[in-house]
Order: structure tokens, then sequence, then C-alpha cells
């Protein structure tokens, strides 16, 4: 048997940042604050030793009620994921301020006087070399300009601009 994480994500609330206040022994989550392109998340993460993989779901639906139950006012994960502990976490693809300039046609410099504006993607990294960018969340701001600019196609909606990265648009 393995060793598994649960990692579930809400939006930053202030019932969620309540329920992060309370202990329970049995549950022993680890919260923390995290970015995201959606605005600011807490992630309540558990590790479990030695189990199956059906009995980790049965405790990551388990947590989730119990956070519920905590305070009802704290809706729905916004992203729920399970993996075992030896696995390494997914990393999305990574864009520079250049790189969207490019996807966008326009230059790094426009690129740069974009990413000041409220609607831009966060970015998920700083480097001495300027912020990084999850490609999937500089796709996702391409689309919704181009359908402001009325570049879209007869019948297209707006695409999801809260879409998490990584999360596919079926």
């Amino acid at each position: 048997m393995a060793s598994w994480i649960v990692r579930l994500e809400f939006r930053r609330t202030t019932s969620i940042l309540a329920v992060s206040r309370v202990r329970n022994a049995a549950m022993a989550v680890t919260w923390r604050s995290v970015e995201t392109a959606a605005g600011a998340n807490l992630v309540a993460t558990r590790r479990l030793a030695d189990t199956t993989s059906t009995r980790v779901l049965s405790e990551a639906a388990r947590t989730v009620r119990w956070i519920q139950a905590t305070n009802g006012s704290v809706g729905e994960p916004t992203a729920i994921s399970v993996r075992p502990e030896d696995a390494p976490q997914q990393v999305p693809d990574l864009v520079t301020l250049a790189e969207i300039g490019k996807l966008l046609g326009v230059s790094r410099q426009r690129a740069q006087q974009l990413s000041r504006q409220p609607d831009f993607p966060r970015p998920l990294a700083k480097t001495g070399s300027g912020p990084l960018y999850a490609l999937s969340d500089a796709e996702n701001y391409y689309r919704v300009r181009q359908f402001r600019k009325g570049r879209d196609h007869p019948g297209d909606s707006p695409p999801d601009a809260g879409r998490q990265p990584g999360e596919e648009q079926i």
C-alpha cells in the first residue's frame, strides 16, 4: 500500500479562513494560501499513509464534508487532486511576457503594459529574468481578448475566464 496526498483548493473567503483555524486531530489537515490566476485561494492538504486508492477517495470526500460542516457557507472546492506521495507534482507549461506578446501578436513591451491590467493572468512565479505565467492562462486571456475584439466565430460564446490552470474546457 502507498502513501497519498489529498489536496483541496477553495476560494479564499472569510468562511474558509475560519475553517482553516479549526483543529481536528482526526483530519490532520494543513492549510496554506496560494495565488492563482483566478485570485487568492486556500489549500487544504492531507497525507494518508499506507492506504488504497479507494480509501483515499473516500477520505477526500470525508474531508470536504468536514470542512463544509464546520462552516456551512464555505461552498464547493475549486479543485481536488489526489496523488501518490512519491509521484511528482505536475508543473504547467510556463511562458514569459515575450512569449505572451508573440501569442497576442504584440511586442514584449505591450505585453508588459497589458500585464498591469486587472484581467491579465497572475504570474505563477517571479524570477530574475521576469515573471512566468501558465501557458493555459495566457491562451485563455488571448481567447477572451479575441472575443472582446469581435474576432470570435459566429455562435461562439466567451470562454470561461475563471478556469483554473490545467483545467480543460469541454
